[in-house]
């Protein structure tokens, strides 16, 4: 890890301790996880079924710190607020194109930090897949960085919408590998389409879903 990346104390404290949590109870495993680049800028993209999500992608990168972009209202309380900021999570305002957190990410990602996000912007329903916010192409495109498609099977099942209890339900993270950006769909053009960047993005990670189910 760089020195100019150094995690915080607290967040280390917190990923050991979700990593055991993890191990132990939902039997992680993961796989892929050297393709997280080992410096520079980079974005992470993930589906999201669980409030489990973003410590179990997190926490068994011991090599990146992962800034998170949440939403803004997870700061409400003095907990909330105090964890969020100690762990350096980005927040956003879901639903009203908050142009102030995109130049956060990009200027994160910029300085040579690892973001993750969410492209559906909310827990999924049912476990399933959905579509991309509207953002999600453009902040892929500006950063112009590497990007790593991630999937996580089985967190809707040990904590989905509804539940009330965390199931000991077994939990696989898969990182896709680095996407550079010249890879990316109408990348060249003058005129970018950020609608087909977006599609790409979730192309990629229903790949890495799919895998589990062959």
């Amino acid at each position: 890890m760089n020195r100019a990346e150094a995690a915080p104390r607290a967040y280390r404290v917190f990923s050991f301790l979700f990593r055991w949590y993890f191990l132990l109870y939902h039997r992680l495993r993961v796989e892929g996880v050297e393709n997280i680049p080992e410096t520079g800028g980079c974005l992470v993209a993930c589906n999201h079924a669980s409030y489990l999500d973003p410590p179990a992608i997190g926490c068994m990168v011991r090599h990146r710190v992962f800034r998170f972009v949440a939403r803004d209202t997870l700061w409400k309380g003095r907990f909330g607020s105090w964890f969020f900021r100690v762990t350096r999570c980005i927040p956003i305002s879901r639903g009203t194109g908050d142009l102030g957190a995109m130049r956060a990410v990009l200027k994160t990602v910029k300085a040579g930090d690892l973001v993750a996000l969410f492209p559906e912007g909310t827990r999924s329903e049912d476990g399933r897949l959905g579509s991309a916010k509207p953002g999600i192409g453009f902040l892929v495109a500006r950063a112009a960085a590497p990007l790593v498609p991630v999937a996580i099977i089985g967190s809707h099942a040990a904590f989905g919408k509804g539940r009330r209890f965390m199931r000991p339900t077994r939990l696989l993270v898969r990182y896709g590998r680095p996407i550079p950006p010249s890879e990316l769909p109408t990348i060249d053009d003058p005129k970018p389409s950020y609608e087909a960047i977006s599609a790409f993005v979730m192309d990629k990670i229903r790949e890495l879903m799919d895998e589990s189910e062959g």
